[in-house]
């Protein structure tokens, strides 16, 4: 049995010979039904597939959830260290395994807002509105040299 390119190509040139001939050859329905098993039997391994990565996303989702047990865990057991050296005043502790310090986090001193800022202390950000730029290009039939209307994708869908 031929692949999926080679029945596509073998279909297009018998389409080909029948804009130019009235007659359907026996080749036509051959080929017909030799894409359409292909097509059909890339159906069945489609839906396997789909299958398996279902399955590898569930697993994702519980590895993940052990995945923050575990962080969570990690976190609650740091504070608890931490609370403990803070109580006894110890800055550092050396085990014969582990070296514990307590420090403070590095980078700028945080800010913490409390009222209303005024104007002149905020940033302000602007992007583009897409939405009123498409509207005004599909319905008004504006052109604009800052945008233009790309293609729509498409996909195939397999019920």
């Amino acid at each position: 049995m031929s692949n999926l390119y080679e029945l596509t190509w073998k279909y297009k040139e018998i389409q080909n010979h029948l804009l130019n001939d009235d007659d359907y050859p026996v080749e036509l329905i051959a080929a017909d039904e030799e894409i359409n098993s292909k097509i059909e039997n890339y159906g069945f391994v489609i839906r396997n597939l789909e299958s398996d990565s279902d399955a590898l996303e569930a697993e994702i989702y519980r590895l993940m959830d052990r995945k923050e047990t575990a962080d969570k865990a990690i976190d609650r057991m740091k504070k608890m260290v931490m609370k403990a050296m803070k109580a006894t005043d110890k800055t550092k502790l050396t085990t014969p395994h582990f070296k514990f310090t307590v420090a403070k986090a590095g980078g700028k001193t945080p800010v913490k807002i409390t009222g209303d800022v005024p104007h002149e202390w905020c940033k302000v950000k602007y992007e583009p509105d897409k939405d009123k730029i498409r509207t005004a290009m599909e319905e008004d039939g504006e052109i604009f040299d800052f945008a233009e209307l790309g293609e729509r994708t498409e996909y195939l869908r397999m019920k």
